[in-house]
């Protein structure tokens, strides 16, 4: 799997769990810690991701006021550009 696909699975994951955490992702995917901090910063540039610290809340999650299937616009929005 090269660094395009587990980026892509990485994405995937999280819109379906919305939050998850660093070591678990790390070791579902396979690579250290740093390689999915890395991931998850390019990651970072294209989509809502936040980074959470914190000892029991920590870790990778969606921006709460993204949701991943509504990428298109409603009837009004579209009729207000038009």
């Amino acid at each position: 799997m090269g660094a395009g696909e587990r980026r892509l699975a990485i994405w995937q994951t999280l819109c379906l769990r919305r939050h998850d955490t660093v070591a678990n992702l790390a070791s579902e995917f396979n690579v250290s810690k740093r390689t999915l901090y890395y991931d998850v910063q390019f990651l970072s540039l294209i989509y809502p991701i936040e980074s959470v610290r914190g000892r029991y809340y920590g870790g990778i999650k969606i921006s709460d006021w993204y949701t991943p299937n509504s990428d298109s616009f409603t009837p009004a929005q579209m009729e207000l550009l038009l």
